[in-house]
């Protein structure tokens, strides 16, 4: 599941850093293609995308995503 996550994250332009679960999500840390760190949540089971942050501050938010 984890290389899953791996490649999701690669598939957005991003180099993985660390992947781990954190509650019921995988959290991803990574760099963008501008050398960005961010922190994203992917869903444990579609592995959709569903919040990004860069510094602290949500930079992507899912449509209906509540957590």
């Amino acid at each position: 599941e984890l290389g899953q996550v791996q490649k999701k994250a690669w598939q957005q332009g991003w180099e993985v850093l660390k992947v781990q679960v954190e509650g019921d999500c995988y959290e991803v840390y990574a760099r963008t293609q501008q050398g960005q760190a961010i922190e994203a949540f992917f869903h444990p089971e579609t592995l959709e995308k569903l919040v990004v942050f860069r510094r602290g501050r949500e930079i992507f938010r899912k449509d209906g995503f509540k957590g």
